[in-house]
């Protein structure tokens, strides 16, 4: 059986390998990829979500079960259907999907952020609670230019630390590396958050 550290080199010797592949993969390739993930992920819910609650000593607690099933999964999969949508409309029309936009007196640009679909408002109970980015006054705005460079480039190995808080940050960050900066991940999740 090969130690922690024998494995971690093979891991990351083959990340490395599979960089330059994952960096130039078409955006539709990597949306049905990503796509196969949420599907195994919504299918793992109940598993996930007793073996969280196990791990904090309430195995049998259905509330706690409910909340580790949500926030180790809920997060994740809306992270990866916006991922998705965004890959999806770089293959269609080689832009990410367009932002509702609004001009403000003083030159900036307002983009509305949140929610962007009907799921967004209803899982994080929050309806009408609206979310918008603003721009530097004067500036263009340049929103998916990383999606959008058409620069083939030899790709990059990211390591991911998992937070101790929550269990779903380390997924998310995961999906923005892998989507938004074309890097491959190899990820280590928090002690608090491995079973014992």
């Amino acid at each position: 059986m090969a130690s922690f550290k024998e494995q971690l080199d093979r891991d990351l010797e083959t990340l490395n390998g599979t960089k330059k592949e994952w960096a130039n993969l078409p955006p539709g390739q990597k949306a049905a990829l990503l796509q196969e993930v949420n599907s195994n992920l919504l299918t793992e819910l109940k598993s996930w979500g007793r073996a969280l609650a196990d791990a904090k000593g309430c195995a049998k607690d259905s509330y706690a079960i409910t909340a580790e099933l949500v926030n180790s999964s809920v997060f994740p999969s809306l992270t990866l259907n916006k991922a998705i949508m965004t890959l999806q409309s770089l293959e269609s029309t080689g832009l990410p999907p367009k932002l509702k936009t609004r001009e403000l007196p003083n030159g900036q640009s307002a983009l509305k952020v949140w929610p962007l679909t009907s799921a967004d408002s209803y899982l994080f109970m929050a309806p009408g609670v609206e979310a918008e980015v603003y721009t530097i006054p004067g500036e263009e705005v340049t929103q998916g230019k990383a999606y959008t460079s058409e620069d083939r480039h030899d790709g990059q190995v990211a390591v991911v630390l998992g937070a101790g808080n929550h269990c779903f940050l380390g997924a998310m960050d995961i999906i923005s590396c892998m989507v938004e900066h074309r890097q491959v991940v190899i990820f280590k999740s928090h002690p608090l958050q491995t079973s014992p």
